[in-house]
């Protein structure tokens, strides 16, 4: 009973030893995780207001707006230049054609309100990057040409410039839910190693009582003899 309580006493220290470096581990991973979640969230501070202007500029537009832009037969530059936009966005080949067919489609309102705007590419985004960086698409050359327009090109703009930040944060949070996964699992492994060590100490503790009852009984077997 004493050569296999000192080997449980070693596993149980072996084990002790396995517990301590995945801790160690487990710390190691968690403090640069914490860094790279502050980081996220600043990113998400940082998105949130052009998001909410681009919601803002939604609820601005009307069915009436969108009814107006479409009659134009030959439309301003700057207008044109926000309906290609629009194509873009909707996978539609940009012309003002398209534009009107487009915008008189059947729950179009509802589509601009329930448009993906996580999933934009960054194919479209330099798509009309380059339309925001012509001199008739500010927002005052739409807003001479048309006040119906305005609030179209307010929610494009908007939604272009959350994209870009947006996109550039995708790696940083894919990184994270990768650390994630791995932090989750080597958690699980530290609980079972726990729980391994946890098992040790118990048998242990209940073969030394044996062996101390076993120790006592004899040495008053030997005071009898």
């Amino acid at each position: 009973l004493e050569g296999l309580l000192a080997k449980m006493k070693r596993n149980y220290y072996v084990a002790l030893d396995e517990c301590q470096a995945e801790e160690s581990e487990i710390d190691a991973r968690d403090k640069p995780m914490k860094l790279m979640k502050a980081k996220a969230e600043h990113d998400y501070l940082a998105v949130s207001p052009l998001l909410r202007d681009a919601l803002v500029a939604l609820k601005e537009l009307s069915k009436d707006e969108i009814t107006e832009i479409s009659t134009y037969v030959s439309p301003p530059e700057p207008v044109l230049l926000v309906a290609e936009t629009v194509c873009i966005l909707f996978d539609v080949e940009p012309s003002w054609a398209n534009a009107k067919t487009l915008f008189n489609t059947e729950g179009f309102f509802e589509r601009l309100e329930e448009f993906d705007k996580d999933n934009i590419s960054n194919g479209k985004l330099r798509k009309i990057r380059r339309y925001m960086k012509m001199p008739h698409f500010t927002s005052n050359a739409v807003e001479h040409s048309s006040k119906a327009a305005k609030s179209l090109h307010h929610w494009v703009t908007q939604l272009i410039n959350y994209t870009a930040v947006n996109n550039a944060a995708k790696p940083l949070r894919a990184r994270i839910l990768e650390m994630d996964k791995m932090l989750s699992k080597a958690r699980e492994k530290l609980d079972e190693k726990r729980r391994v060590a946890g098992h040790l100490r118990k048998e242990i503790k209940m073969h030394s009582e044996e062996y101390g009852e076993l120790s006592a009984g004899s040495k008053e077997l030997e005071k009898v003899v």
